[in-house]
């Protein structure tokens, strides 16, 4: 995160030039690891956790880390290896982040944990919610900017579907693995953060 603080400090502490202070924003599921890293970078950061049923992310992160490695390994890859080392990374990165917001009072009042079915659901409440939890203003100007974001991607993944491209395709089994398994794996992480 030093490299992000050199970047911060080059153009003259973040100033957005209307007197607010841009956000950044890290999406990347690998900083679950390191949130006491950034929270230690970023004193008094502001944090969104956003929470997925991990049956539907870690096959993500498995046709990522494939992708990786038919791109720069002239070797065979092996999918069960992949699937394996992915489910342990996620758990590994999901148990870190937890320990750390169970540990860090602070952190954990500085966190909003959002449900990703809710934010696909609805997105301007969910957002409506993040705003009003951290005390931002919620503007006419941002209301509409939103609004217009959301329907460019509606459309553009109406356009997708009729032409019946798919962007993105992956599933747990390809990969060795088995849904009920990982929810037994990660029973603690559903109840806590999922409600289920």
């Amino acid at each position: 995160y030093k490299v992000l603080q050199l970047l911060e400090d080059s153009v003259g502490g973040g100033g957005g030039g209307g007197g607010e202070q841009p956000r950044w924003i890290l999406k990347s599921p690998a900083h679950l690891g390191f949130v006491d890293s950034l929270s230690h970078g970023f004193p008094g950061s502001t944090l969104i956790w956003t929470h997925r049923d991990p049956t539907e992310s870690i096959g993500s992160l498995c046709s990522l880390f494939r992708t990786c490695q038919e791109t720069f390994y002239a070797g065979d890859v092996d999918m069960k290896e992949i699937g394996q080392q992915c489910c342990a990374f996620w758990e590994a990165m999901l148990r870190k982040a937890d320990m750390v917001f169970s540990a860090d009072e602070g952190m954990s009042a500085r966190t909003q944990h959002v449900l990703y079915r809710d934010f696909i659901k609805d997105p301007i409440t969910t957002v409506k919610k993040i705003y009003d939890g951290f005390g931002w203003d919620y503007s006419d100007r941002y209301d509409t900017s939103l609004k217009d974001y959301i329907a460019a991607s509606k459309a553009k993944r109406a356009a997708q579907a009729q032409g019946k491209v798919k962007l993105h395709s992956y599933s747990l089994e390809e990969f060795g693995l088995d849904g009920e398994e990982m929810r037994k794996r990660l029973a603690w992480y559903y109840e806590k953060y999922l409600g289920e």
